[in-house]
């Protein structure tokens, strides 16, 4: 669980860094679009953090919505990134992130429910 909400914690920020760098860059459908992936994996991955946090029983049906809620965020970010760095040679991307984040929300998911994932 701990790999999860740590993987969540850096996507998080990942992503504000991300927005942020949106920000700087003249406005087009990719800028947009990138910029409101990234909030939105901003606060997925904190409610997901919340959650995970705050229970002492975290298989419930809950969690596990909020799990596959991380790992959408992430793969819409994902795509809208890699969308972004044509042209922009020095874009520091979430990507990475948002990989090790899927990984880790997939892992938790088989732990609670091996036959959903």
């Amino acid at each position: 669980m701990q790999d999860c909400i740590d993987a969540c914690t850096e996507l998080e920020r990942a992503s504000e860094d991300c927005a942020e760098a949106c920000l700087r860059l003249d406005g087009d459908g990719d800028v947009t679009d990138c910029f409101l992936a990234d909030l939105d994996c901003v606060e997925v991955c904190a409610a997901t953090n919340r959650l995970l946090g705050w229970r002492s029983r975290t298989d419930g049906p809950t969690t596990q919505a909020m799990l596959l809620a991380c790992r959408a965020a992430a793969s819409v970010s994902i795509a809208a990134c890699e969308r972004m760095l044509p042209g922009r040679p020095h874009w520091i991307s979430c990507v990475p992130a948002a990989h090790r984040a899927i990984e880790a929300c997939t892992a938790l998911l088989k732990v609670f429910e091996p036959d959903a994932v």
